[in-house]
């Protein structure tokens, strides 16, 4: 008893001694913000942003500091005294985060830097996707690094949100996505208060899903690439399917609708899983091909590489051939397109398909989706065997 009383203050000293190394790097990332700001912008917004930076950063030395003591693995009670792999690169995520949030009160960046907060949130995003496979892969899954990843999850994507909505490429209601984990919580908390049963949710894939999507929608619109109102339709379809996925495990946890309700009917679910996107699939296609056919001579003028790449979109998705991420060019190219022409109603509901395919997949007949792994499991684990 007494040598694991020992060997608790020891690795506990060590923590300690990680978080002053985390400390005086999160200093030295904040003393380089500051520099760059102040060079190639202005000191006085430089400041402002070091003072929001700053008090983000010092809650998450905060929350790390006091979650010292969470870092054991989930099957042993013993402290480890290395924080691990997955568990640094948390650290830098949330880094990244604090520095975002520097943006929060500066107008949009000019030159280069406009690229600043779209690549602060991506390397964020793309260590969001590593950092449990890190931690899986060095048998170093801790209680610490769910409570970071928890913590980091909810910041980055209330800062982010807040960005886009400023910076124009969002409608202010799609603040409820950012702030959606926080009502979410003040909402169970109140009906703990009023003495009701707070019930668990179940695992789903489909929350995971939505989730990743979420984060890579907002970080594409951080980047100064696309403009509304292209940005604010496709604000609206990838938001509703979030809020009311949101909605849905309210409900599951305040006991309304049972914790089974997405696993119902699983006959009639997986049926309607694989036609529903054959339909989408369809409607595409005709879409396409008539956006096309009318930028031939005698139509409207569309750059050759926009035409060309709607054709491959067309092919793609007619084939079921990663599907998703075709959705996801098609997108794209109609994002630059509307830097050419004006987008007309019948693209605003490819838009529509397109997100639906990129939520649903391509369904029944289709060659190839190795988009489904990147979708619904995190790095390193293997596919789920359905999805909720």
């Amino acid at each position: 008893m007494e040598r694991m009383m020992v060997e608790h203050k020891n690795a506990l000293k060590q923590l300690r001694t990680s978080w002053l190394v985390y400390a005086l790097c999160v200093v030295i990332f904040l003393s380089l913000g500051f520099f760059v700001l102040s060079y190639y912008w202005q000191p006085g917004y430089a400041g402002l942003w070091l003072a929001l930076s700053s008090a983000v950063l010092a809650y998450e030395l905060w929350v790390f500091w006091k979650n010292l003591k969470e870092n054991f693995r989930l099957s042993d009670q013993a402290l480890l005294p290395e924080l691990g792999a997955g568990n640094v690169a948390s650290l830098a995520r949330g880094a990244l985060i604090g520095g975002l949030f520097g943006f929060l009160i500066l107008p949009p960046p000019p030159g280069w830097l406009a690229w600043a907060p779209g690549v602060l949130y991506t390397i964020a995003v793309l260590i969001d996707f590593v950092d449990g496979y890190l931690a899986r892969l060095t048998n170093h899954v801790t209680r610490l690094g769910e409570i970071l990843d928890m913590y980091f999850d909810g910041l980055g994507m209330l800062a982010a949100v807040i960005l886009i909505v400023r910076y124009d490429q969002a409608p202010a209601w799609y603040l409820l996505i950012g702030l959606g984990r926080y009502i979410f919580l003040a909402v169970l908390w109140l009906w703990q208060r009023l003495g009701k049963t707070v019930h668990e949710l179940p695992p789903s894939n489909r929350r995971r899903g939505l989730a990743g999507l979420q984060m890579g929608f907002v970080f594409v619109m951080l980047l100064p690439l696309f403009s509304p109102p292209g940005t604010h339709v496709a604000a609206l379809g990838f938001g509703i399917p979030f809020l009311v996925s949101f909605i849905y495990d309210g409900l599951i946890a305040i006991g309304i609708l049972p914790a089974d309700a997405g696993r119902r009917f699983p006959a009639m679910k997986d049926v309607a899983m694989r036609i529903a996107p054959v339909a989408l699939r369809l409607a595409a296609v005709a879409l396409l091909a008539w956006h096309l056919l009318a930028a031939k001579p005698g139509g409207y003028v569309l750059p050759g590489w926009i035409f060309w790449g709607q054709a491959v979109v067309l092919l793609l998705i007619a084939l079921g051939a990663a599907g998703r991420l075709a959705a996801i060019l098609g997108m794209g190219l109609l994002g630059f397109y509307q830097k050419v022409l004006p987008l007309t109603a019948s693209h605003y509901v490819l838009v529509f398909i397109f997100i639906a395919l990129v939520i649903l997949g391509t369904g029944a007949f289709s060659l190839w989706k190795p988009e489904d792994r990147l979708l619904y499991r995190r790095a390193g684990e293997r596919l789920p065997p359905h999805v909720e």
